[in-house]
């Protein structure tokens, strides 16, 4: 009965609001990190006149989406709706009507990553899984609009949806360890020092630390590092165990970040450790 009640408990105990609201301007900061440096270059991303019209889905994979009824051709009309889609992100940052615009933020990052498969990146997948269970959220009961406007509900707040959350987060270290751990260059020690080598991922020239002797050892202990910690994720949900375990992830993205630019992918894998923070207990005001 004991074990039932714990497991219980962990489902459903009351979630801290400031937390929630903490993953919700997260969200919004590292949404609007990636798609607004998108605003210069959707007349080739996603219009008829770009890489990828309209007709010329019809002979891909995602002919589905290739409807004239509801697709934009036009740059003035892309620019339009996608800046309705800021707005939006922005909107959720700020908390004006989260449960209302975290649905449409969804819908746009979804749209925008089938739209043209060739600009989305993990950080358009980990955004789009991930928002998904901000719908179900009261992202905004503090630290928000619609907290200073009284618009919000009262009440303890089930953990169910952040739970879920959470657990997503560890499906998708686990898995994406699972499929490296199976492929001859993770186990050799040799993926990430050859991944190095991609000049398009270069932040900075590389040559002289691919040329190095200890860095070339340095790739190898990271590679079987980045195994291990992401086949092992799921030790997060062990309290000892959590502080470790996050701190690795930030030194694994912070790592990434510094050696290769990979878009806002890092910064997005971060941000989904929030979910994971246990927050001081604010202070009583009495």
């Amino acid at each position: 009965m004991k074990a039932w009640a714990a497991w219980q408990d962990w489902w459903f105990r009351a979630a801290d609001p400031r937390m929630l609201a903490l993953m919700r301007i997260g969200f919004g900061l590292v949404a609007l990190y990636t798609y607004l440096p998108m605003w210069d270059d959707l007349g080739w991303l996603i219009t008829d006149q770009g890489v990828l019209p309209i007709a010329d889905r019809e002979s891909t994979s995602f002919s589905l989406y290739a409807n004239d009824w509801w697709s934009l051709r036009t740059l003035a009309e892309v620019r339009m709706l996608y800046g309705s889609f800021l707005m939006v992100l922005f909107g959720i940052l700020i908390g004006f009507r989260s449960r209302i615009l975290m649905p449409l933020a969804w819908i746009g990052i979804w749209s925008l990553s089938y739209r043209n498969m060739a600009m989305a990146d993990g950080s358009d997948a980990i955004l789009r899984v991930m928002g998904f269970y901000l719908m179900f959220l009261p992202t905004s009961r503090t630290w928000s609009i619609d907290a200073i406007r009284g618009w919000v509900g009262t009440g303890d707040i089930s953990s169910f949806w952040l739970r879920m959350f959470q657990l997503n987060v560890a499906i998708v270290y686990v898995k994406t360890g699972l499929v490296k751990v199976i492929q001859p260059l993770w186990q050799n020690g040799d993926s990430l020092y050859y991944a190095m080598q991609a000049e398009a991922y270069w932040r900075f020239p590389m040559e002289p630390f691919l040329q190095n002797e200890a860095f070339r050892w340095f790739t190898e202990i990271a590679t079987y590092g980045t195994l291990v910690f992401e086949i092992g994720f799921p030790l997060v949900f062990f309290a000892r165990l959590r502080r470790p375990v996050l701190l690795a992830g930030l030194a694994l993205h912070a790592g990434i970040w510094v050696f290769m630019n990979l878009g806002s992918f890092s910064e997005v894998m971060l941000w989904t450790y929030t979910a994971f923070l246990v927050l001081p207990k604010a202070k009583s005001s009495g």
